[in-house]
């Protein structure tokens, strides 16, 4: 599959809590456009998260859509992300299709993000990382 910048990035967040880990990118700062967070826990999953298959990262977006895990290739240059989804998670997330490249704003803290997303992404069961993470 070919990609195409979908949306740019305009605002990115990167923030850590006593519960979680926090990366959001989102197309404006008033939630009116496309967005997508990604979130991991701090401590490592229990018995019951691994029950549930939730011991690894959770992605939302504007649709209202989260998914556990999903993300098979992740990448980060100066100028944009990119993503590559399983099939299944595509679904779930209602994107058109398995790729996701996003143009990332002149302003935007790229060293922050790339951390952020490197921390969230490699959290909890290894067999639901990315299998290529370039960030």
């Amino acid at each position: 599959m070919t990609s195409s910048v979908q949306w740019v990035v305009r605002v990115t967040v990167v923030t850590k809590d006593e519960d979680c880990y926090t990366v959001g990118m989102a197309e404006d700062d008033e939630g009116e456009g496309s967005y997508l967070t990604i979130q991991s826990g701090v401590n490592d999953p229990d018995a019951q998260q691994r029950q549930l298959g939730w011991d690894t990262y959770c992605v939302m977006n504007e649709t209202g859509a989260v998914c556990y895990g999903g993300i098979e290739r992740a990448s980060v240059t100066n100028q944009k992300i990119f993503f590559r989804f399983s099939p299944e998670a595509a679904v779930e997330l209602s994107l058109a299709d398995e790729d996701l490249e996003l143009e990332l704003h002149a302003d935007a803290d790229v060293e922050a993000l790339r951390s952020g997303l490197r921390t969230v992404l490699t959290y909890g069961d290894s067999r639901k990382r990315p299998t290529v993470l370039d960030v």
